[in-house]
């Protein structure tokens, strides 16, 4: 196996505060992806191999299964939405952990508020009134022991991994967007927006990560 040390006090002085935001969201990003890609080839294979460890293979199955994912998506859209009102130098609530104040917040100063669907408006406010203070999902009580989801209305809405992953890949798809339109903007192009496709200019920064990482490997 080619490892690679991990650096996670990594910061560039090169860059905003808020592009170290939205450095930590996206790992969160591709580890939900991950996570969700993982669930379904473990509940699509019908092989059973002593070789692997049970506690992982039985995870996609397990009633409580869903919540890591929960968990590291609430983060994400968390990180990813601060991240995206400091690279435009707007104020955040550093104590706070609501997520649906901060998106409108975003949707004001957008470039196109249109990028963000009523899916992802709709799936955000769900979570922050399932998970207000990000413990829901890490905790089985409040911390005066009152127990969490009284309420099933959005559970039954995520109770399936594909109803799950259209959400979220709903949302991560919006913020993308939202970014690619952000990062646009402050490079402060000649070309009009209207040929501006920011899904291709998330597959050219993923190409220049995979660049940089490919040539540190030849140099070691």
């Amino acid at each position: 196996m080619n490892e690679r040390p991990y650096k996670i006090d990594w910061f560039s002085g090169e860059h905003s505060d808020g592009e170290d935001w939205l450095a930590y969201a996206s790992v969160y990003m591709s580890t939900v992806k991950m996570l969700l890609e993982s669930f379904k080839e473990e509940m699509s294979s019908n092989e059973i191999s002593l070789d692997r460890d049970p506690e992982i293979m039985i995870l996609p199955y397990h009633v409580l299964g869903i919540l890591p994912i929960l968990f590291l998506f609430r983060q994400y859209v968390e990180l990813e939405l601060k991240g995206l009102l400091k690279i435009n130098n707007k104020p955040i609530d550093m104590k706070s952990h609501h997520i649906y104040q901060p998106l409108l917040d975003v949707e004001r100063i957008a470039v196109f508020s249109s990028r963000i669907s009523d899916t992802t408006k709709n799936f955000v406010k769900e979570l922050e009134d399932l998970d207000e203070k990000s413990q829901a999902f890490r905790y089985p009580t409040d911390t005066d022991g009152n127990r969490f989801f009284k309420s099933i209305g959005i559970l039954e809405y995520i109770n399936t991994l594909s109803n799950l992953e259209k959400l979220i890949l709903q949302v991560m798809n919006d913020f993308v967007n939202l970014e690619g339109d952000f990062d646009y903007r402050k490079e402060n192009k000649d070309e009009s927006m209207n040929y501006y496709n920011p899904s291709e200019w998330a597959i050219n920064s993923m190409n220049k990560i995979h660049k940089i990482m490919k040539d540190e490997e030849s140099e070691s």
